[in-house]
């Protein structure tokens, strides 16, 4: 352990200094959070049982006590609190303990379920105070959560997408309640070695701009288990891009509202780029806050597919529809597809066949329409044929058994838009006048004037006031010359040279 940066229980109060700001990272692990958030806030640190070796403020709290638990509550409501970011531990709620170590081993038994989220009623042995303990900061995590969003508080929970925390009776109490966003991103785009789906809940709509999928122009490190440890816990660790990126776009999004000016600085630098993209008519590779249409309307996966059945591709894309027959049943991928992924993975192990529709996360919530009203994209449409000169000819390929050991593929493809529905989902997110984030308001205002405003009211208005920018020229013209008088040549000097270039 290294004690050079950690604090003991009985100095657990922070040291405050210019700033007063602080935020807090609860479960810090690496603390790459927490370094992030020192960039802003020199005061931040993070709080933990287990401290290894660190290169950030740490506090050693056992949160499954009241006693340390009540010390979270204080600094919460200290006034000077900005940001709380759960990094929750998910072992008892990882959906890995359902899968085997092998034939005869099972490995870490599972402990919870979709129909027993908080707890199976069977788990005894070690495993019951494991969990009880797992319960109890997911208690605390919710009470806490309360209280920081009645405070104004900025707030985040991290935790696998497959999470069965989600599920919990204590997040749907914060679920319910809060109706926070949840934001879908996939660990490689971020340096991750592997294609593992992270969810962030915020009270913050800005946590959108992180949801960044696998683009599918890279390898990815297979999922495996050595000497009985999941690959899930290598890949627990934030990296360091992820870690600077969740920083940025919390602290960004307050910054305006503590007035902020390190981090409005900073921020101002990650929107130029963001802002120029959208006015040379090109989409931004990565949105921060501003949310544009997604590029597919769902994604299809098919998993453990043997190597000897492919797909017919042009450039990564689906040249006729293609249906999978397995077990007198018949899957079906519709031509024009993308494929996003293709990943090996090796035999010696007994896997089903999967079909799995996944849909693109739902933007209806970001956009100004109440929510009761996001039917549409709440039922999956089946695929359909989009080829161009009416319906292509389908082509069949057959499974010889939905089991298989030897080398498979998982492959993965993203279905685009109808033209009927990418216009609607359009519509739903409206343009972006108005969903611009920091403009001031005067500017926006003026945005807005220029997009609804006819060409002629729009010269006639700048011919305005260019007229009565000239008139303020004509009027303070004595009074430049005067001022101009009393300064030392060298600085009147300088003035004018300045006043040639603008010219």
């Amino acid at each position: 352990m290294d004690n050079e940066h950690t604090v003991k229980p009985g100095d657990v109060k922070p040291q405050l200094g210019a700033s007063g700001y602080f935020c807090m990272e609860l479960f810090c692990g690496s603390g790459n959070l927490t370094y992030a958030m020192k960039h802003f806030f020199p005061d931040s640190f993070g709080v933990d049982h287990k401290v290894g070796k660190q290169r950030v403020k740490v506090i050693y709290l056992d949160l499954t006590r009241e006693d340390h638990q009540e010390l979270i509550y204080q600094w919460a409501a200290s006034g000077n609190c900005l940001w709380v970011h759960f990094g929750i531990p998910c072992g008892t709620a990882s959906r890995a303990r359902f899968k085997r170590l092998s034939k005869k081993i099972h490995g870490p038994p599972p402990l919870r379920s979709s129909r027993w989220p908080d707890g199976l009623p069977n788990v005894s042995g070690t495993n019951l105070p494991r969990l009880r303990a797992a319960n109890r900061l997911y208690s605390f995590m919710s009470r806490l959560i309360l209280q920081l969003d009645s405070a104004g508080i900025t707030w985040t929970v991290e935790n696998p997408w497959s999470s069965l925390l989600w599920e919990t009776s204590y997040w749907r109490r914060v679920d319910e309640k809060l109706r926070p966003f949840h934001c879908e991103l996939h660990n490689c785009m971020f340096g991750g070695q592997r294609l593992k789906k992270t969810c962030i809940a915020s009270n913050r709509k800005s946590v959108m701009g992180l949801n960044i999928l696998c683009s599918g122009d890279h390898e990815h490190a297979p999922w495996s288990i050595q000497d009985g440890v999941f690959d899930t816990a290598l890949e627990a660790e934030y990296t360091p891009a992820l870690a600077k990126a969740l920083a940025t776009v919390i602290l960004e999004s307050i910054a305006g509202e503590y007035k902020l000016t390190n981090v409005v600085q900073h921020a101002k630098k990650l929107k130029v780029s963001h802002f120029q993209a959208i006015a040379a008519g090109r989409q931004p590779t990565k949105s921060l806050v501003l949310q544009t249409v997604p590029e597919f309307s769902h994604v299809i996966i098919l998993s453990h597919v043997p190597t000897e059945v492919s797909f017919e591709l042009s450039d990564n894309v689906l040249k006729q529809c293609t249906s999978l027959r397995c077990d007198n049943q018949q899957f079906f991928v519709p031509c024009n597809c993308k494929l996003l992924r293709k990943t090996l993975k090796k035999g010696g192990e007994s896997r089903l066949f999967k079909f799995v529709v996944e849909k693109t996360p739902s933007i209806q919530s970001l956009a100004d329409i109440p929510l009761e009203q996001e039917t549409d994209r709440q039922q999956y449409k089946p695929p359909f044929c989009s080829g161009s000169n009416g319906k292509c000819e389908t082509i069949f390929l057959d499974l010889q058994s939905a089991c298989t050991d030897q080398d498979c593929h998982d492959w993965v493809f993203g279905v685009r838009w109808s033209a009927e529905e990418f216009l609607q989902q359009a519509l739903t997110v409206g343009h972006p006048f108005k969903n611009f984030s920091g403009l001031p308001e005067d500017v926006r205002r003026a945005c807005e004037y220029v997009a609804e405003a006819g060409h002629e009211q729009v010269v006639n208005m700048r011919c305005q006031k260019l007229g009565e920018w000239m008139r303020l020229i004509r009027q303070f013209s004595s009074d430049e010359v005067e001022l101009k008088s009393k300064m030392p040549p060298g600085r009147r000097r300088i003035l004018e040279s300045k006043r040639l270039e603008f010219m």
